[in-house]
């Protein structure tokens, strides 16, 4: 090494290993990069303007961030636990916090889709409502 630090050395080439291994092994996160890119489309062909842009950015990320946690936080309890079958659940109360840990972790995924939902509500439906 030259002594310099390099834009790979400080973690970048980690964090685009997660994106493109969750992107090609995590149904949710294929579905929020239709999602995104059908949003970008409807942006560009119905000129919103640069606050719902912004808008539309910081609901995107949201999701992209929150299912990406999710995934995270999904396969650290896989590696800590077997397979959490229901019928071991009331004798064991480490999988029944794991569980609990992944549901939580779909709940925060939910919520950040149905915000980014209703966003993208109050941005479009105004201009469909033009067209009519």
């Amino acid at each position: 090494m030259d002594g310099k630090k390099h834009l790979f050395d400080f973690g970048f080439d980690h964090a685009l290993v997660g994106v493109f291994a969750a992107l090609k092994s995590e149904k949710s996160i294929k579905v929020a990069f239709l999602y995104t890119l059908a949003v970008v489309v409807l942006g560009f062909v119905l000129s919103i303007s640069a606050t719902e842009w912004a808008l539309l950015i910081l609901a995107l990320g949201l999701i992209f961030a929150t299912e990406y946690l999710n995934t995270a936080v999904e396969y650290a309890v896989d590696l800590s636990t077997d397979d959490i079958l229901v019928k071991e659940l009331d004798r064991n109360p480490i999988l029944e916090n794991a569980k609990l840990a992944k549901d939580i972790g779909a709940a925060s995924a939910l919520i950040a889709t149905c915000v980014v939902g209703i966003i993208t509500l109050i941005i479009f439906v105004p201009k469909f409502l033009e067209f009519l």
